[in-house]
């Protein structure tokens, strides 16, 4: 048969066609009639064999059918036939249904008919049955072999149709058909099995639930295969590759890999099992040099896990029995191209986990009883019999040096553990002892938030959480009737930190409706499925997880949803899948052609199965949800609303959600699925956020949060000049929303979630961030005073030495006064990096032409790379010549004298000391020499910066956000020529620790508390007419503050912090602190400068309080309240340095001027500064020749410990990846595209 489907294919038969004939081949050709049985065959008239023939022929041609052009599973369940005598008619009537006659609602379903269970006269039973890995063979020589190649994945589908006896029957009666079937498997997204007793990888598709694959593993073939001869070919642990086209295969003392590639040239050849790396052990004892003590006896392997590849594919991690260790290897499957098979491995790291090596006694253990790649970056390890779990990084600089673990003692307190595993976005771990307690800890920073026992009716043995991590499903090992099976319950419905006990009510059960006792459990890569297998017999259960968690599958499971996977009856030692991941990418020209695409992340192939199409309009924005199992469809300005769709099985959810026009829709990243509130489950799947535009459905300009903690809210007021740009969730909780104005203005605003207090959970927007187009930095501020002078060093280049601009700076402009001189000579703007003592050219500028006694102002630059101040060792310059037809000149720009001022004059070529420089030699990378004679002068020069530079946030021509997945990162992507890629310390600074704080030292008002009122002009805040709601982070009311002679809080509830931004007029000697009680007085987010003691309210207070903050340095001002103290508190600078620290008088409550000698000071309006916080930049990265495209994207991958920063460019078809701390990569793709979301 296999060389008739090769036949078919090469004469150009389509797949259909070949399906169909493979159909009718396995029909016409091998059907077996069953043997005829005594009886008579014909009873009134009835014709017995006739019907059986019917029935058994109908429903084998329905199974084919199924299984092979609907691609599903074969239906094995039992059906039944009735014949009745109607009472009046005296017709034949027949009935068809899978329920037996002895069944409670079986009156109900032929009364209609006028029927009663008298006038039943036959009863007939048809039964299917489905035998897998089935092999032709002959018993004739004369027959070539290769004709008895079956196609792969051949089953027999066994049809019997029996005659059931009854008062009418005199004999009973059967017939059978038979047919070989393939089951056609276009996808590569399989359930893998490990069958070690019989040296076979099984793979088993999980749509059809039936063996899509079957690989024999070489072995002894003199041996049986129940003999210790073959355990060290047996495979054990296994793991598939997250490009899913290699299979690692720990046995005793190998490492081998598996070629599953199915369009590779040794797929299912000899070629395609290699082994990689033998045990490098020595010690004498050879039991001592293994991976695994592999037996005949599958169920050993639970204490010998496992091998383990790292989600990026590059190392595996392989556990070792003998030597109670773990090795790394590194692994080069190439990814990106062709498989590279075989794959070089080459061994990285030994750790050895007995306390007299690398270990503790808490790891000193040969047994482990799981090992998994979590996704938080953490390989966690269970160690059998210690109560604990270890966990290293993966992703760690070196694994050769300092590379270690950090342990979970006890989790559950005093039983040993078992299984561990991590939800989907990595902030929770979960832990399942050998019992029936779930541990939950917080992955980062690591800490235990408490356990909860589950009841079980023993112990439970595996554990998995849904692919949206909101379901916790255990295998309970109980073998006994209506005992065991899987238990299923609703994470958020779990309140780990009361330590709760689960009653059997409260739970939801699999049972297959006969005893067996459960062992391991896995995820179906194709469907919102749990799998769980039998640990004694080879069979594997199919349960839909929303129907076990409706308790569907409480008393039995459909008979299509267990497969019987291996006809020897010998167990699986371990079961794998790997869930894929996918990028949606929207597509089309028209709301006809227009669809959704599956992007897998890991073959680089489309997955046509996944594939939605007939949406609304054309996709302009998708949003997935942080759990990655649904996700929402905006189409901008055209069609109004969004829709909702399952990731997982791509159906539709919703249809025109909200009323306005999305450009950009996100779900927010808060973990809904482990939120619990006093007992309470608050899950919610449908919590977003839609940046909106005008439009069709009279959409205003803002955004709008649905389903938003308390209530949905949104602001409707945006001017439309603010053009919305991006929206990124922030991983704890909240948004970040991005504008911008035709002329470059940039806005980013920030609706947060309240983390204490009445409001905990809720969310509002906390700041508003503003950046306006034509603000600039001059340095210096002004032209330093000419004399006259000109600098007749020719052909040498000038630096802005001893000032400089803030990392990120574009220098756009500059300006000079010009001296005496005949005809015209040349300016030429350079930036020059010092590393160390040597001075290197980074960018050049277009050359300006000087005229004598000219004054230039406000003079572009045109760079030939990006004119921006990378780092902080860049310096602004020019060199005295032309890049053009020219050479160099003599000086050009009038200057004081030589010593002092900003520049550092007099660098030269290196190649010739104390030569010229010449234009050839003007270009980026060109080593200076500093030249004999380097002195500091004053140029009647200024460099003009555009933002953004100190105190610029967001930058100016922002249109993309990314954070990354840890909030260690925030970037900011600014187009211009080229578009640049400001990347932001977003850990340090990331606005939770400087918000919701109640007190502020520049708010002294007098005319009341509304803060929705612009500040009096004559009030101590900068900038009258600003309302203080734009800049505050909480709305709280300070009726008591008062400003004489020091800012002062006289309050009794609510100040416990004050807060805010100082810029003193002149340098501060002293800075005090009045508290009552202890409290800490923080500058700029720096260590508590000092404890300030207590004070009572006759005494002075103890100081000094601050350290010196010199004039014109704007400082952030933090005081926290210590103890539980009264809110009494004020603070005051002291600007003279040789004053004695004077005595402040504490006030009487009702008091509105309080008395003090000289010295001390309030707080000035020109002396405070508007609530700016921001978080600091790194570094600006240039994406080279990415010239003002508005339609990029930028995004962070999901890895939270190996965060990638990606940038899609389709002005030049390339993708750029940056590793915060490297250099941005760019990557050629080798074709076009075009990007429509801005969501990548």
């Amino acid at each position: 048969m296999y060389q008739i489907f090769i036949y078919l294919r090469r004469r150009g038969f389509t797949l259909a066609e070949i399906l169909v004939a493979t159909v009718i081949a396995g029909y016409c050709i091998l059907p077996v009639v069953g043997t005829m049985q005594g009886g008579i065959r014909h009873t009134e008239n009835f014709n017995h064999r006739e019907k059986l023939r019917m029935l058994a022929r109908s429903r084998l041609n329905k199974e084919l059918a199924a299984g092979a052009f609907d691609h599903s599973a074969v239906n094995s369940a039992p059906t039944y036939h009735y014949v009745f005598r109607h009472p009046v008619s005296e017709d034949y009537v027949s009935i068809d249904t899978e329920m037996t006659s002895d069944n409670a609602s079986f009156p109900d379903l032929i009364t209609p008919s006028g029927l009663g269970i008298d006038d039943l006269l036959y009863s007939y039973q048809v039964n299917v049955s489905v035998r897998e890995n089935v092999t032709i063979a002959t018993t004739s020589s004369s027959i070539d072999p290769d004709l008895l190649k079956a196609p792969r994945g051949l089953k027999a589908v066994v049809v019997n149709a029996e005659l059931l006896d009854g008062p009418y029957v005199i004999a009973t009666d059967s017939i059978s058909y038979f047919s070989l079937l393939t089951v056609p498997s276009f996808g590569d997204q399989f359930i893998w099995i490990s069958n070690s007793s019989m040296v076979r990888i099984l793979a088993v598709d999980a749509s059809t639930r039936s063996i899509a694959e079957t690989f024999q593993l070489p072995y002894d073939t003199g041996k049986a295969l129940d003999k210790s001869e073959q355990d060290p070919y047996r495979p054990w642990n296994i793991d598939l590759h997250p490009s899913r086209r290699v299979l690692g295969v720990q046995s005793r003392q190998k490492i081998r890999l598996l070629n599953v590639d199915k369009s590779h040239s040794s797929y299912q050849q000899t070629a395609g099992f290699v082994d990689v790396a033998n045990h490098p052990g020595v010690d004498p004892d050879p039991n001592k040099n293994i991976y695994a003590d592999v037996k005949a006896d599958a169920a050993k392997a639970e204490e010998d896990r496992g091998i383990v590849f790292r989600p990026d594919g590059k190392y595996f991690f392989v556990s070792s029995h003998g030597d109670s260790s773990l090795y790394v290897y590194k692994i080069d499957v190439a990814t990106d191209s062709a498989l590279n098979w075989p794959p070089p491995v080459a061994f990285v790291k030994r750790f050895g986990l007995k306390a007299a090596e690398e270990g503790t006694a808490d790891t000193d253990n040969n047994k482990l009883t799981d090992m998994i790649a979590g996704n938080d970056g953490y390989l966690y390890i269970s160690i059998k019999d210690k109560k604990n779990i270890i966990r290293f990084p993966m992703y760690p600089s070196s694994f050769t040096s300092g590379w270690t673990f950090e342990e979970i003692i006890k989790p559950t307190v005093d039983k040993t553990v078992n299984s561990v595993w991590t939800s989907k976005d990595g902030k929770y771990i979960y832990i399942l002892d050998d019992e029936y307690r779930v541990a939950q800890f917080r992955s980062q920073p690591l800490g235990k938030i408490g356990y909860a026992t589950l009841f079980s009716d023993e112990k439970m043995r595996d554990f998995k959480l849904s692919q949206d991590s909101r379901y916790l499903m255990v295998t309970d090992v109980k073998n006994a009737t209506n005992k065991g099976g899987l238990w299923v319950k609703m994470i958020n419905e779990i309140n780990f930190a009361g330590n709760p006990s689960i009653a059997a009510a409260d739970m939801s059960k699999v049972y297959p409706g006969y005893a067996l006792k459960s062992d391991l459990c896995v995820l179906s890569p194709t469907g919102y499925e749990v799998l769980f297998s039998h640990k004694d017999k080879p069979e594997l259960y199919f349960a839909g997880i929303a129907s076990a968690a409706n308790n569907d599958y409480s008393s039995s499971l459909p008979a299509n949803q267990i497969l019987i996977y291996d006809g020897t009856g010998k167990p699986c030692a371990d079961l794998v899948t790997r869930v894929p991941e996918h990028m949606l990418v929207g597509a089309g020209n028209s709301a006809a052609d227009s669809t959704i695409e599956f992007f897998d992340l890991h073959t680089f192939k489309f997955d046509e199965d996944r594939r939605i199409s007939s949406l609304r309009g054309i996709p302009r924005t998708i949003g997935v949800s942080p759990q990655g199992t649904r996700f929402k469809v905006g189409y901008d300005s055209v069609v109004k609303g969004v829709d909702a769709y399952n990731m997982i099985d791509s159906s539709n959810i919703s249809v025109d959600e909200l009323s306005g026009n999305s450009r950009i829709v996100s779900y927010a990243a808060d973990d809904e699925t482990v939120r619990h509130a006093s007992g309470v489950a608050t899950y919610s799947a449908n919590f977003y956020a839609s940046l909106e535009v005008n439009g069709s459905g009279g959409s205003f300009n803002g955004y709008w949060i649905e389903n938003s903690p308390g209530s949905s809210f949104g602001d409707s007021a945006l001017d439309v000049a603010w053009v919305p740009q991006d929206m990124k969730a922030m991983p704890t909780g909240g948004f970040l929303m991005l504008f911008r104005k035709s002329d470059g203005s940039a806005m980013l605003d920030w609706v947060g979630k309240i983390k204490w207090g009445a409001s905990k959970g809720k969310y509002q927007r906390f700041a508003r961030w503003i950046n306006v187009a034509d603000a600039s930095v001059n340095l210096p501020v002004a032209y330093e005073t000419p004399t006259g002078i000109v600098d007749l060093a020719d052909g040498r280049v000038q630096v802005l030495y001893n000032q400089n601009f803030a990392v990120g700076t574009h220098i756009s402009h500059f300006s000079f006064i010009s001296g005496t001189y005949a005809g015209t000579r040349y300016l030429t703007p350079v930036i020059v990096e010092y590393a160390g003592a040597t001075p290197t050219i980074r960018d050049v500028g277009n050359s300006i032409a000087a005229s004598p006694d000219t004054t230039y102002t406000d003079v572009p630059i045109t760079w030939s790379g990006t004119g921006n101040i990378v780092n902080s060792d860049y310096r602004v310059g020019w060199w005295h010549g032309d890049l053009g037809g020219g050479d160099y000149n003599a000086g050009v720009v009038r200057l004081v004298d030589d010593g002092g001022g900003s520049y550092s004059a007099g660098y030269e070529d290196t190649t010739h000391a104390g030569d010229h420089l010449h234009n050839t030699a003007v270009i980026p990378g060109k080593v200076l020499d500093i030249g004999p004679a380097i002195t500091d002068r004053k140029y009647a020069v200024t460099f003009q910066s555009r933002q953004p530079g100190a105190g610029d946030f967001p930058p100016l021509h922002a249109q993309n956000l990314a954070i990354s997945p840890d909030e260690g990162f925030l970037a900011i992507e600014a187009s211009g020529t080229p578009h640049v890629v400001y990347l932001y310390d977003f850990a340090t600074n990331n606005f939770g620790h400087e918000t919701q704080l109640p007190g502020l030292i520049m708010d002294n008002r007098n005319t009341g508390t509304d803060f929705n009122v612009a500040v009096p002009a004559g009030s101590r805040f900068t900038g009258g007419g600003i309302k203080l709601r734009e800049t505050f982070t909480a709305n709280h009311a300070w009726a008591y503050l008062k400003t004489e002679p020091v800012n002062y809080n006289n309050a009794t509830t609510d100040a416990k912090r004050v807060f805010g931004y100082f810029q003193p007029k002149g340098t501060v000697d002293k800075f005090y602190l009045i508290r009552e009680d202890v409290a800490r007085l923080f500058v700029d987010n720096s260590p508590p400068n000092e404890l300030l003691k207590i004070w009572s309210l006759a005494t002075t207070p103890y100081g000094p309080g601050a350290r010196l903050i010199p004039a014109s340095t704007s400082v952030f001002i933090q005081a926290d309240h210590g103890t539980d103290g009264v809110g009494n508190g004020g603070i005051a600078p002291m600007y003279t340095t040789d004053s004695a620290v004077s005595t402040i008088t504490q006030p009487s409550v009702s008091g509105s001027k309080y008395g003090t000698t000289a010295n001390w000071q309030h707080i000035t309006a020109s002396e405070t500064r508007p609530l700016n916080f921001q978080p600091i930049l790194l570094r600006s990265y240039p994406l080279s020749g990415c010239n003002t495209v508005h339609d990029t994207a930028l995004a962070f991958s999901r890895d939270l410990a190996n965060p990638i920063l990606f940038q899609l460019d389709p002005g030049q078809d390339d993708i750029w990846a940056l590793k915060p701390g490297a250099s941005f990569t760019r990557i050629d793709i080798g074709g076009s595209f075009d990007c429509s979301d801005k969501q990548l």
